[in-house]
Parts: C-alpha cells; sequence; structure tokens
C-alpha cells in the first residue's frame, strides 16, 4: 500500500481462477459455456495458458484428463520454444494437478466465472482510465474528438464481460446429434454395459453410465453372491476399475469368493483347505489374475461406514484411479452424521442421494445391495427405489433338506421391478451354483 492509500496491486481472485480451471477438468460442458471468456480474465499466466490448451482442445474435440491436457500444454510449450511467459512444462503440470484437485465438483463454476470476470473487468477499468488519462495529457484537438476517443476507450471495459454462453442448449445438442450419428453408422459406443445375466441383456442391454441398480431380497436369497457377480463380471468383461464396500463380511471372506468364481474352485473344498493338485494350480492363476485386476475392496477395518467416509473415497477414486464400478453390501449398514431427532428412513434416504449423484457426475455403475420389507419394499425407506434407475429382486422359495429336514431357502428367480427406459417385470430363472459361489441364468433352458 503507498502512502495515499492507493493499492498496487492489481485485482484479482486466484482462487476463483483455479476453481474455473478445476471445473473444467471436471466436466467439458464448462469449458464449452466460457468460451466466451478472453484469455485474459485469468491473472495468472499459468491459468491463462491452461484456459488456452482447453479451448484449443474443446476446437479439436479432444477428451480432457490430466494425461491429454498435459499432453497438449507439452505440444503448446514445444510450438513455443519450450517456454510461455517464463512457463515450463513442469510448472504448467503442478498447476495443472492443483486445480484438478482443487473443487470436489463442476457445480459451482458458474460462482467462478462471475468472480474471475469480475476481476477482469476491473482490470480492464484501471487499463482503460490509465489510456483515458494519457488522451487527455496529449491530446491536442477538439474537445468533441477527444470524447470519441474516451468512449472508444471506455467501450472495451464491457469486453470480456459477456454472460456464459448463450447457446449452451446448441453446444449439448449437437454434441447428442454427433453421437448419435455415431451410433447410428456403428462408429460410436454405447454406454450400455452388459451384466451376468443374458435375460437382462436381451431385455434392457445392460447398465449405463450414471445408473444406479438395486438388488434386494429377504435374507440368505444371496444377494451378496449376485453383487459379487455382477462386480467381477463388470472388472473382467468392461475392464472397470471396481470399489467394493462390504459392511457384511471381512475383506478375506468377500477375496474367497471370488477366488471360487473366478477359478472355479469348489467353495467347500477351499473353506476346508482340502484342494487336489489342480484346485490348487487354479489358485495360485487365479491369485494372479486377481493381482492385476483393477479392484479394491474396503471392508470395515479399512473404512468407516458412514455416508462422509464413502462418499469421501468415491470420489476421489473416481478422479484419480478412474473407478467406474460401485458395489456396497449393503445400504442399512452406513450410517450418517445424523443428528438425534433424524428419522432411520431419512438417513438412508441421504445416502441413496449421495450414491445417485456421484453416480450421475462421474458417469458409474452404481450397485446397492438392500434388504427389504415384509412387502418387498427397501427396508426402512422408500427413496432408494426412488434414486434407483434399476431395481433386482431376488426371489426365494423354501424346501426340505432331504438330510436333515430342516427348511432351506433357495432363489430360483429375479424379478426386474424396475429399469430405465427399458422393459420391467419380467422375471429372469436362476439357478444357484453354491459350489462356485455364483448364480446361472437359466431362463433360456427353461423356455
Amino acid at each position: 500500500m503507498k502512502p495515499n492509500g492507493i493499492n498496487t496491486l492489481l485485482p484479482q481472485n486466484i482462487n476463483a481462477e483455479k476453481g474455473l480451471i478445476g471445473s473444467m477438468l471436471l466436466d467439458q460442458t464448462v469449458v464449452n459455456n466460457c468460451a466466451t471468456l478472453e484469455e485474459g480474465a485469468f491473472h495468472l499466466p499459468v491459468h491463462a495458458l491452461l484456459f488456452r490448451v482447453l479451448l484449443g482442445m474443446r476446437e479439436k474435440r479432444i477428451p480432457m484428463d490430466l494425461i491429454t491436457v498435459q499432453d497438449a500444454v507439452d505440444r503448446t510449450l514445444i510450438a513455443a520454444g519450450g517456454r510461455i511467459d517464463g512457463l515450463d512444462s513442469a510448472s504448467v503440470a503442478l498447476a495443472l494437478t492443483e486445480a484438478f484437485v482443487y473443487v470436489p465438483t463442476a457445480g459451482s463454476w458458474k460462482y467462478y466465472w462471475q468472480m474471475v470476470s469480475e476481476a477482469h473487468v476491473r482490470r480492464k477499468v484501471i487499463a482503460a482510465a490509465t489510456r483515458c488519462a494519457k488522451l487527455a495529457r496529449e491530446h491536442h484537438g477538439s474537445a468533441d474528438d477527444l470524447m470519441i476517443d474516451v468512449e472508444k476507450e471506455c467501450a472495451t471495459m464491457r469486453d470480456g464481460f459477456r454472460p456464459p454462453s448463450q447457446d449452451m442448449d446448441r453446444s449439448l445438442l449437437m454434441e447428442y446429434v454427433d453421437s448419435i450419428e455415431l451410433l447410428a453408422t456403428g462408429n460410436g459406443q454405447s454406454s450400455l454395459r452388459s451384466t451376468p445375466l443374458q435375460t437382462v441383456n436381451d431385455k434392457s442391454g445392460g447398465t449405463g453410465d450414471g445408473e444406479v441398480t438395486i438388488i434386494t431380497g429377504p435374507p440368505s436369497s444371496g444377494k451378496s453372491i449376485l453383487g459379487k457377480q455382477f462386480a467381477l463380471h463388470y472388472i473382467q468383461e468392461h475392464k472397470f476399475p471396481a470399489l467394493i464396500f462390504t459392511a457384511e463380511m471381512p475383506y478375506q471372506q468377500w477375496m474367497n469368493r471370488a477366488v471360487c468364481e473366478i477359478g472355479q474352485i469348489p467353495f467347500k473344498s477351499f473353506r476346508e483347505g482340502r484342494l487336489n493338485a489342480n484346485e490348487m494350480t487354479s489358485l495360485s492363476t487365479t491369485i494372479a489374475r486377481l493381482s492385476k485386476m483393477p479392484l479394491q475392496v474396503y471392508d470395515r477395518k479399512r473404512i468407516k461406514f458412514t455416508k462422509n467416509a464413502l462418499e469421501s473415497v468415491i470420489r476421489h477414486e473416481a478422479k484419480t484411479s478412474g473407478a467406474k464400478f460401485i458395489l456396497l453390501d449393503y445400504l442399512q449398514k452406513v450410517s450418517t452424521e445424523r443428528k438425534k431427532d433424524q428419522r432411520t428412513d431419512e438417513a438412508i434416504g441421504e445416502v441413496s442421494d449421495m450414491l445417485k449423484d456421484v453416480a450421475v457426475q462421474f458417469g458409474l455403475h452404481v450397485f446397492i445391495l438392500a434388504s427389504e420389507n415384509d412387502d418387498g419394499s427397501v427396508r426402512s425407506s422408500r427413496e432408494p427405489e426412488y434414486d434407483a434407475d434399476n431395481i433386482l429382486k431376488l426371489m426365494v422359495k423354501t424346501e426340505k433338506n432331504e438330510r436333515t429336514g430342516n427348511p432351506m431357502i433357495i432363489t430360483d428367480k429375479i424379478i426386474c421391478k424396475k429399469w430405465r427406459d427399458a422393459e420391467r417385470g419380467y422375471t429372469v430363472r436362476v439357478e444357484m451354483e453354491g459350489k462356485y459361489c455364483r448364480f446361472r441364468d437359466i431362463t433360456g433352458a427353461n423356455a
């Protein structure tokens, strides 16, 4: 601050600049909507450079993530001789990483845009006022000519403060049309992914990006086994990095079932430790395969089963490792940091809302296992059924054990209660293969 009280620091909001760049990295549509901004709107040179690169990638329709953006930065720097405004690849990479992790979502981008734009206009006012002062000192013509020149300078103050693109809907529409054209010509890729149940695939095509699927059923109906089967299918068939949250069983038990399904090792022999030579070979091969799978399993020892803890892990892994598949086993085991007077159904609704939010934001395929009431609805709350895109209900029948005479529950079918934009209400005939901890879709065999 000078003695006369005039602050020599130009107006700027570095945090808002970082937040806006971070929002663009999280959601490419933000780049489209900020295309009206001038590069000079970013006071920090590294942010201006990143914005220039992102606009260039937008024009070329290059997907944006940390790797592709850094590659585009390096190409820009090489073309400029290695440095721009004193910036090199390492300094830009640091700023890029900081911006990427700075904001959890892109939802507040308009507020960041407003703050960045206002600081930009204030700098432009100062620059225009400086030029007007120079004109006044150096002008030797008429007063009318001076006022015309001053008005021209003042007009520049409004440049750069145009609102976000008013063509947002048109831009999104054109992107949508392009994607449809690619699908129609066979050159595009649908977001639908097949499931381990062939009947579901035939009826619906599978699950889509951003969809939440709930698997319900009475106790001992096989929800955990079916959830595990879905997880392994999406990992092996679609190469999806997966996060498993298992509150029902410890890590080792979940992995035991996964090993038996993948390696087709009899579960009873595995538990008893009585494996023959072929089964031992299969076990070794399966462990080697599992070690290379993008799979993370969280039990109660690794994480607290609270809404905030789960959301933190999911958001972090979606950003850093590209997690695409989420399995929660099961919903009613997750607590919230709720007030004492908050009802249980409200707490479960909060967890359900959070899972739907992250599914949509990151394009995840989320599967939730949930116990049910006697009437077949999700226990303790109807909110999850409203949030869910798809609902599969395991049905059981009771038979007597031939050896002991005791009643035992056998899962023999799955009802599709709900499926987003697809057929519903049909039955999938299944057979429990307890030997390998999996279900078999036998609908076609019984048709």
